[in-house]
């Protein structure tokens, strides 16, 4: 005989498990989402991590909440990407109950995403770069086909 309630208790547990899994793997990758958008603003910036929290701190060891939200929409200007509430559900997750954030968590939180967003630049510009010369080299070829092929009583089309 088949227990019809133990059945019922093992799927109706292992539908919440998978639930549960389901919403952690959301809430990791947005976080990764919201704070990679926060690090391509400052992989922009030619300085170490450590100094970057300057921003935020002015100059301290700590910034409160409120300053690094401020930061992030007014001077790094992400108020179109990037919520308040974003904001405020990133730094509860990662700064748990503390009041401040302090220079050692912004490091910890930001130093992999900041190397990753400067990689992904540095990629994009070699790429626009081989683009550019790829272009180049055909503007080129182009112009000596076309020099060597159309010329009109002795006048070549490259000569306008």
């Amino acid at each position: 005989m088949v227990d019809l309630d133990s059945n019922n208790a093992k799927t109706s547990s292992a539908a919440a498990d998978i639930k549960s899994t389901q919403k952690q793997s959301f809430s990791k990758d947005w976080e990764r989402d919201v704070i990679m958008r926060i690090a391509r603003k400052l992989g922009r910036l030619s300085i170490d991590v450590d100094l970057m929290f300057g921003i935020f701190s002015r100059g301290t060891k700590t910034c409160t909440r409120e300053d690094f939200k401020y930061c992030c929409l007014q001077r790094l200007n992400l108020k179109d990407e990037i919520s308040e509430r974003e904001l405020d559900m990133l730094l509860d997750s990662k700064l748990k109950d503390k009041t401040n954030m302090e220079q050692r968590d912004f490091v910890n939180i930001f130093t992999q995403y900041i190397a990753k967003a400067r990689n992904e630049s540095q990629n994009q510009e070699a790429e626009q770069r081989s683009l550019m010369m790829r272009y180049q080299d055909q503007q080129r070829e182009s112009g000596q086909t076309l020099h060597h092929s159309k010329t009109v009583e002795g006048v070549s089309l490259m000569d306008f």
